[in-house]
């Protein structure tokens, strides 16, 4: 079996163009791409998968290409482009369901009132399935990871078998980072859009005023969203120069009020990673810090002159340094030395597998063995 048995010649491609545009993802580091397919039904998976073991190909799943940590990166690999399969099936009155190549903007226009809540900064171009393999975050940090909205599967596993699941097995599909199979649709939980909240923003001239009022208002259930600037990522935002924190609230608590302004408002922590990015800062982190060490690190970086962003409502934070910077590696000695996580919300890839504590890996090598057999599935990222 060939792949021109499988897909035709629109639906697969081995040029050397595209074999260099496939070679990277949103990281910008070079692979090796041994071509592209684009699947456009499961049928043609499963009959990709038979081709994989029989010619001990790889195969990479790709969404929109935009995970920053390597998630998409062929190692000697063929590429498979999901982006074909981008229909919404089916909507209910709380459930949707779509094909994975779905991208996440077209489908909350086509909910209309209703709404899928984990919103990526990159969620313009970013796919259903993308988000599902990497357990993605959202802008909105208060309603969690996508995880938490995904009430079934459709998958192709690495031995590949085409399997429908729900409850408890989805779970070895979630996060995985395309290492145990390929997520072919999937049925999601959607919300009632909400209407607008108010906000506030407030002003400190040290981090530990800053962090003395993120602990009291954790305290508080109306406090939903705690966003971090550093001085220079105020001023960056159009802040004045100093710490700010803006507040999203559930009530009527924010002198921020009325749709539009408190919209105007809640834009500044979509804006200001592209910002910083325009600034050369092309290197953002996600770490994770416990509260009784936030204020040691937002020290720390304020110190040694790293910006900083982030979501201080669930300790994730996005310190931004620019290319080769040796600051990188001493913040990760910090965040162990404070018994933080090197990754809050974006995963480990191929850039951070060596980043991973050894007992989540020990899980991972369990149940991709499972699933996996023969490590055909995204070879090298995560964990091997």
């Amino acid at each position: 079996m060939n792949l021109s048995d499988i897909f035709t010649s629109a639906n697969r491609s081995d040029t050397e163009v595209d074999k260099i545009i496939y070679s990277r993802d949103a990281t910008a580091e070079d692979g090796e791409c041994l071509g592209v397919v684009w699947p456009r039904t499961a049928e043609e998976l499963h009959k990709l998968f038979s081709y994989s073991r029989r010619n001990d190909v790889t195969l990479v799943p790709r969404g929109a290409g935009t995970a920053n940590q390597g998630q998409c990166i062929p190692q000697k690999s063929l590429v498979v482009d999901m982006s074909k399969m981008n229909k919404i099936l089916e909507i209910g009155d709380d459930y949707v369901i779509v094909q994975a190549g779905v991208v996440l903007d077209d489908l909350n226009r086509a909910l209309k009132d209703k709404f899928f809540p984990v919103i990526p900064y990159t969620h313009k171009v970013c796919t259903v399935g993308g988000m599902i393999a990497a357990n993605a975050h959202g802008l909105h940090s208060y309603y969690g990871k996508t995880g938490k909205y995904v009430i079934a599967l459709e998958v192709v596993d690495g031995a590949g078998r085409y399997l429908k699941m729900n409850s408890s097995t989805i779970k070895n599909f979630i996060g995985f980072e395309g290492t145990s199979g390929i997520i072919v649709g999937a049925k999601l939980r959607i919300l009632p859009k909400q209407l607008a909240r108010t906000a506030s923003i407030f002003k400190f001239n040290t981090v530990s005023a800053l962090v003395d009022k993120v602990m009291r208002l954790k305290k508080e259930n109306n406090a939903l969203a705690i966003e971090y600037f550093d001085e220079r990522a105020s001023v960056l935002a159009g802040l004045d120069q100093g710490f700010h924190i803006l507040v999203e609230y559930n009530d009527n608590t924010g002198n921020i009020k009325g749709i539009k302004e408190v919209a105007e408002a809640l834009e500044m922590k979509e804006k200001i990673r592209y910002i910083l990015y325009k600034h050369r800062y092309t290197q953002i982190e996600d770490p994770y810090i416990p509260d009784d060490k936030l204020a040691h690190f937002l020290h720390w970086l304020s110190k040694n002159q790293v910006p900083c962003f982030g979501h201080l409502n669930i300790n994730v934070l996005h310190p931004c340094f620019k290319e080769f910077s040796k600051m990188v590696d001493e913040m990760y000695e910090k965040l162990s030395f404070y018994n933080g996580r090197v990754s809050g919300e974006w995963g480990w890839g191929l850039k951070r597998k060596d980043k991973m504590l050894s007992a989540d890996i020990d899980k991972m090598k369990l149940k991709n063995q499972q699933l996996d057999p023969k490590n055909l599935m995204n070879r090298g990222k995560v964990y091997a």
